[in-house]
C-alpha cells in the first residue's frame, strides 16, 4: 500500500510534503509534534494495546493535527463481515476468540 501511495503522490506532484512511515504505532518512534495529519485503516481494532497506539499518533502530530480512522462497525450493523466470520469460525470448527482480544469488532 505504501508503494502505491508514493507513486501516487510522485503522479500528483506531492513526493516533496507528504512523507509516509511503517511501523508499529504502538512502539513506532515519531517525532513529537511533527506531523499534520495521521490515517488508520482498518488498523485501530486489531492493536493489543489501543491507548498506547493512539497515545503514541496523538503525540506525533502538531497542534491542531488531525487523525482519522475506519473501523468496522458492530456485528449487528455489519452483517457482511459477521455473516463471513460465523461461516468461516463454523467451517473450521473454531471458538470464538475471548472478549478482550483484538479484532474487528473489539471496539
Amino acid at each position: 500500500m505504501l508503494s502505491i501511495a508514493k507513486q501516487r503522490a510522485i503522479s500528483l506532484g506531492l513526493q516533496d510534503v507528504i512523507e509516509f512511515k511503517e511501523g508499529d504505532t504502538e512502539i513506532i518512534d515519531l517525532p513529537p509534534s511533527t506531523f499534520d495529519a495521521a490515517l488508520c485503516r482498518w488498523g485501530l481494532m486489531f492493536l493489543p494495546d489501543l491507548n498506547a497506539g493512539l497515545s503514541n499518533i496523538y503525540r506525533s502530530l502538531v497542534e491542531g493535527g488531525h487523525f482519522a480512522a475506519a473501523v468496522w462497525a458492530s456485528p449487528n450493523e455489519d452483517t457482511l463481515i459477521a455473516t463471513m466470520m460465523s461461516t468461516v469460525m463454523k467451517e473450521t470448527k473454531s471458538l470464538l476468540p475471548p472478549p478482550g482480544t483484538p479484532g474487528p469488532y473489539i471496539f
